[in-house]
């Protein structure tokens, strides 16, 4: 996405623009301030009566700033609690740990010169096409998608959209129709991966496979989960950790339920993999992940239980992309 391609500012943006930069002034905590002050033409300790008088180029990079005007990089954010899309967010989280990753997300979305923005996926045919999302799809039931981050929203939405054109193909028939955003793979020609790279994914799996995912919708690399081969591969990502976005989920919800309390942590769900710390025998001594619920948090979890509970593992490499 171009830095210099400055479309419009919808009146949805610039009204949360407001909003938040009403709570910024010079009383607020010394790091936020001075990340802001640079917007107080005026001097007096405040952005929001600024905001008028400013240029749209200053208002897109106030929107950036506050995570309200997409700019390319997912920052921080937070799954809905409303829908079951930890598998698209863990696989642009995953993503947003590599460089190359990065430059996918910041290619694939651009602005539309109208409020909305145009993204770019590839199809089960390999094929790219381009999704509009509007400004007024963008802002439409908050509550259903990400927070935190306009990025990863627009991703979202456009994904929706995105699988539900495709819903009659065989590759998608998996997905409720009514539904198309919740539930999804991490793996293969339906993953959000696949579809902003081309990567279809390498899977190692223990458990048995959903009967009702279609052959088309899975990647061709799997293996079966052992010790030695998710060794291997976490071998790999800690020896070239910019290399591999990858992911995972888990049998069992216990480490998580004591990290985070509760119910919501389901034995399924997915997460991605921030980064493999080894010892000093260069083994592994514990993976650190991140919960779509809340991405500003990392989890170190030790080896042993990582291997003693993970069901599911998928890694796509920058050598299959470029």
């Amino acid at each position: 996405m171009s830095v210099n391609n400055v479309n419009s500012i919808s009146t949805e943006n610039l009204n949360t623009i407001k909003s938040k930069a009403s709570e910024i002034t010079s009383s607020s905590e010394a790091s936020i301030w001075n990340e802001y002050k640079q917007y107080d033409v005026n001097g007096n300790g405040s952005i929001a009566d600024d905001i008028d008088a400013m240029s749209e180029s200053d208002l897109h990079s106030l929107g950036k700033k506050m995570g309200i005007v997409s700019d390319g990089v997912v920052g921080d954010t937070k799954q809905s609690e409303t829908t079951g899309d930890c598998y698209l967010l863990s696989g642009i989280n995953a993503l947003s740990e590599t460089s190359w990753g990065k430059e996918a997300i910041d290619e694939a979305i651009e602005p539309d010169g109208s409020g909305g923005y145009n993204v770019k996926f590839y199809n089960a045919d390999g094929e790219q096409e381009t999704i509009n999302i509007t400004a007024d799809e963008l802002s439409a039931n908050p509550e259903k998608y990400s927070s935190g981050d306009v990025d990863m929203k627009i991703i979202e939405v456009a994904a929706e959209k995105f699988y539900a054109a495709h819903a009659d193909e065989e590759a998608y028939s998996y997905k409720d129709k009514n539904d198309p955003l919740t539930q999804g793979l991490m793996e293969g020609k339906t993953s959000i991966i696949y579809m902003l790279t081309g990567s279809e994914g390498h899977v190692l799996q223990s458990s048995k496979l959903d009967e009702n995912i279609p052959p088309e919708a899975l990647s061709s690399d799997r293996a079966k989960l052992t010790e030695a081969s998710l060794t291997e591969q976490l071998l790999n990502i800690a020896a070239n950790p910019d290399g591999y976005a990858s992911m995972c989920s888990f049998k069992k919800p216990g480490f998580f339920k004591r990290l985070f309390g509760g119910s919501k942590v389901i034995p399924d769900h997915g997460y991605s993999i921030s980064s493999v710390v080894q010892n000093n025998n260069g083994g592994i001594e514990a993976v650190v992940l991140k919960n779509p619920w809340d991405s500003s948090q990392e989890i170190i979890m030790p080896f042993d239980e990582f291997q003693s509970q993970v069901t599911y593992f998928v890694s796509h490499n920058q050598n299959d992309i470029f």
